[in-house]
């Protein structure tokens, strides 16, 4: 024997009503959506961010140690210099005495006017505390040659003045000694300073 169906009606309120059910969750599965992605592309921002700019500093932190800025300049290497009492000597003595060697290079990519000075070590004479002590600039004579007596003449002591050449090396061979006329314990010490001279004909 078949079995009779049962027919349900439905009231137009039930449809609106499961209807706006539906719509409601969806909007909030939606939103709930919206929520995730949007935090996501925060998530996303907050760690591209600081990479771009950790590799944007990279790259400038190179650019700063290119070797190529350091062909910019020119360096010099040389003996620090102490004249003591056991310097003050004749100039035919001070002729033979012995000598400081400097060496200096050019790295640049053009020649360079330059000069080099000699000046006191500042640092040196806070270590020995005899300020006290120090010659005066005009009592120091150097030779460049072992022949000619050269003695400073103001206080920018400049020794010698020149050209070198791009990639190329020089060295530069100086005695000095303390003018005999001091009688009393003398000390001084020196350091080399290269120069770069601004080009005249730019």
């Amino acid at each position: 024997m078949a079995k009779k169906i049962r027919q349900i009606k439905l009231a137009k309120e039930d449809i609106n009503k499961n209807s706006g059910k539906e719509i409601s969750h969806t909007i909030s599965k939606i939103q709930a959506h919206e929520r995730l992605y949007t935090f996501l592309l925060v998530i996303v921002f907050m760690v591209t961010i600081p990479i771009f700019v950790f590799f944007a500093l990279k790259v400038d932190e190179y650019q700063l140690y290119d070797p190529s800025y350091y062909l910019s300049s020119f360096s010099l290497s040389g003996q620090s210099v102490t004249l003591t009492s056991d310097n003050i000597m004749s100039d035919e003595e001070g002729l033979k005495s012995p000598q400081y060697t400097l060496d200096f290079s050019n790295n640049t990519n053009h020649s360079v006017n330059y000069i080099i000075r000699f000046a006191e070590d500042e640092d040196m004479f806070e270590k020995c505390e005899c300020k006290d002590k120090v010659i005066d600039y005009h009592m120091i004579k150097y030779s460049l040659d072992g022949k000619t007596v050269h003695q400073f003449t103001d206080e920018t002591m400049i020794i010698t003045a020149g050209m070198i050449k791009d990639k190329a090396d020089d060295y530069l061979n100086i005695r000095f000694w303390i003018d005999d006329s001091i009688k009393d314990e003398a000390f001084y010490y020196g350091k080399f300073i290269l120069e770069e001279l601004e080009d005249m004909d730019a």
